[in-house]
C-alpha cells in the first residue's frame, strides 16, 4: 500500500499497533491468566483488522491501483476464516468449504496478492517504456540543439574556442581556422601563448600581457578581457584581436576557459578622413602603447601602404614604452633586461607605478595626419636620457652587444623621416613624409 508515502499518519498506527501486538504476545506467556490473554488477543485483533480494511479503502479512495488488490485478497482471507468460524460454532454445516475455509481463504489471497503483484509489475513495465520514450525524445531534442549549437558556434564570425588549465586548445571553430590559416589538429596541439604573434626583438612583451590575463583567471567564474596580436601561418603581419576569457566548472567536477574573440577592423569612418588632430594623456600602462599604437597608425592605410602603416604602428609603440619605462619610471635598461630574464617585468612596473614619486606622471601624445604626413610628438615627465650618445651609436654595435633598447631607437630614426628631440631628451617629434603625395 506504500502507507507511509499515502496515509503517513495510519502508517505511525501500524507502528503503535504493532508493539502492542507484541507485547501481548509476550505478556501470555509470563504475566496474565489465559481469560485475560484470550480477550485482549480478540480486542487486538479485530483492532488490527479495522486499521488494515480502514486503511486499505482510504488509499483505494484515493486512487492507488494495488489497494484494491489488497482489500479483495484480505476479504477473502476473512471470509474463509469467518465459514471455518460458523462451522466450529455450529451455525454452518460441516462441509468441505467450511471445514478447509482458512486455507482456501489462503490460497485465494494469495493469488490475489499475485495478480497485484503482476498488474504492479505491467505498470511499472508501462511507465518505464514511457519513459523510455520521453528519454528518447528529449535525446533526439538535445541532439538537435547540440547540432544547432555547433552549427552556431562553427559558422560564427567570432573565434570561439576553449583551453584546458594549461592554456593549450582543446576546440577551435572553423573561424579561427579561416582566419589565421591554421589546421585544426595545428590549433589543437598548440597553447594558446604560442599563438601571441612575436615581434623580432621585444618579442617577450605580448606574451607578457597575454600571460598576466591567463594568470588573473585563479578561479571559475572570473573572467578577462584584454586585446592581443595573433600570428597567421605564413603571414608576417599579425591580426589584432580582442579576447574574452571566462573560467568555468560544469556540474560534474570538470573545468575549462571559454574564449572568444573578434578582428578589430578598421574604421569605417578612415576612408573619409582628410585630417586629424588629437592630443592624449595617459597613465604609464604598458598596454597603453599596444592600444594607442594601433588606434593613430589605423588612419594610415588612408595615405599609405600596408608596409608604411606598420613600421610608422611598431615604431610609434616602442617610442611610447620607452617614455613609460626610462621616462616616467626611470627604470635603466639594465633593469628592464634583468626583470625580463626573470619573468619580474610586470611586477617591476607595478612597483615603480605606485612608487609616490613616479605615480603622478603622465605621457603626453599629440599626433596629427593629413594626405601629405603623419606626425607624433611623446612628452614623458622623467628626468631625459642622453639621446645624442644613443642617436650616434653603430648599429652594429648594438647588435653585437645583443642592446635591444637601443635598436627600438634606431629602428624609430629609419622609420620616421624626422626624429628630434629636445635637449632634456624627454620629448620626441616624430614626421613620417608620404611619398605618394610629395612633390
Amino acid at each position: 500500500l506504500h502507507s507511509k508515502q499515502h496515509t503517513p499518519t495510519t502508517d505511525r498506527i501500524y507502528w503503535v499497533v504493532l508493539v502492542l501486538n507484541i507485547t501481548g504476545m509476550l505478556s501470555a506467556l509470563f504475566l496474565f491468566n489465559y481469560r485475560i490473554n484470550l480477550v485482549a488477543s480478540m480486542v487486538l485483533t479485530i483492532a488490527t483488522l479495522g486499521l488494515v480494511l480502514g486503511n486499505g479503502i482510504h488509499i483505494m479512495i484515493l486512487g492507488v491501483r494495488q489497494a484494491r488488490f489488497f482489500l479483495a485478497a484480505w476479504l477473502f482471507f476473512l471470509l474463509g476464516g469467518a465459514l471455518n468460524v460458523l462451522k466450529s460454532a455450529g451455525i454452518l454445516p460441516d462441509t468441505f468449504i467450511t471445514t478447509y475455509g482458512i486455507q482456501i481463504g489462503s490460497a485465494l489471497e494469495a493469488m490475489v496478492l499475485s495478480l497485484g503483484m503482476g498488474d504492479r509489475i505491467n505498470q511499472l513495465s508501462a511507465s518505464l517504456q514511457k519513459n523510455v520514450k520521453a528519454l528518447s525524445v528529449a535525446q533526439n531534442e538535445s541532439e538537435k540543439v547540440g547540432i544547432r549549437l555547433q552549427t552556431l558556434v562553427e559558422e560564427a564570425d567570432d573565434f570561439i574556442f576553449t583551453l584546458d588549465e594549461s592554456w593549450n586548445f582543446t576546440m577551435v571553430n572553423k573561424t579561427f581556422q579561416r582566419i589565421l590559416k591554421y589546421g585544426q589538429e595545428e590549433l589543437l596541439s598548440m597553447n594558446f601563448l604560442e599563438l601571441i604573434y612575436n615581434r623580432d626583438w621585444k618579442d617577450s612583451l605580448n606574451k607578457i600581457f597575454a600571460l598576466e590575463k591567463l594568470e588573473e583567471l585563479s578561479k571559475p567564474g572570473t573572467s578577462v578581457s584584454f586585446q592581443t596580436e595573433f600570428k597567421q601561418k605564413h603571414v608576417m603581419e599579425p591580426r589584432d584581436t580582442q579576447i574574452q576569457l571566462q573560467y568555468l566548472q560544469y556540474e560534474d567536477g570538470r573545468r575549462e576557459i571559454l574564449g572568444r574573440g573578434n578582428i578589430i577592423t578598421e574604421d569605417v569612418l578612415a576612408r573619409y578622413l582628410i585630417k586629424e588632430r588629437v592630443e592624449f594623456s595617459i597613465e604609464n600602462y604598458v598596454r597603453n602603447a599596444e592600444i594607442l599604437s594601433q588606434r593613430l597608425s589605423s588612419l594610415i592605410s588612408r595615405f599609405a601602404d600596408a608596409e608604411v602603416q606598420m613600421t610608422v604602428r611598431t615604431s610609434l609603440r616602442e617610442i611610447i614604452i620607452n617614455a613609460i619605462e626610462h621616462g616616467n619610471l626611470e627604470i635603466t635598461f639594465d633593469e628592464k633586461t634583468k626583470a625580463l630574464e626573470e619573468g619580474s617585468y610586470l611586477a617591476l612596473i607595478e612597483e615603480r607605478r605606485e612608487n609616490p614619486k613616479f605615480k603622478n606622471r603622465k605621457i603626453y601624445l599629440e599626433y596629427s595626419i593629413d594626405e601629405d604626413r603623419v606626425a607624433f610628438r611623446v612628452t614623458d615627465e622623467g628626468q631625459g636620457f642622453d639621446h645624442r650618445k644613443m642617436l650616434k651609436t653603430d648599429e652594429k654595435k648594438l647588435n653585437e652587444d645583443f642592446m635591444a633598447h637601443g635598436r627600438g631607437i634606431m629602428m624609430t630614426v629609419s622609420a620616421f623621416d624626422i626624429v628630434r628631440y629636445n635637449e632634456k631628451g624627454n620629448r620626441v617629434a616624430l614626421v613620417k613624409y608620404f611619398k605618394k603625395n610629395r612633390s
